[in-house]
């Protein structure tokens, strides 16, 4: 996950998009949508676990 964020604000860092040829700036785009994409899935489960661990940490002391 540390990797694709680094990806992912190297690629947003990249704001001369007008000097890439447009089938790159398409494909840039891309998988810039999908590295968000991914990332915040990530962050979404990452939560839900730690919810559940959380959960069943507070059942287990009742």
């Amino acid at each position: 996950a540390e990797f694709a964020l680094d990806l992912t604000n190297e690629l947003r860092r990249i704001d001369s998009l007008d000097t890439v040829p447009e089938k790159s700036r398409e494909w840039l785009t891309y998988w810039i949508d999908a590295v968000d994409g991914e990332l915040w899935r990530l962050r979404r489960l990452c939560h839900e676990a730690g919810m559940r661990e959380k959960n069943l940490s507070s059942d287990l002391k009742t």
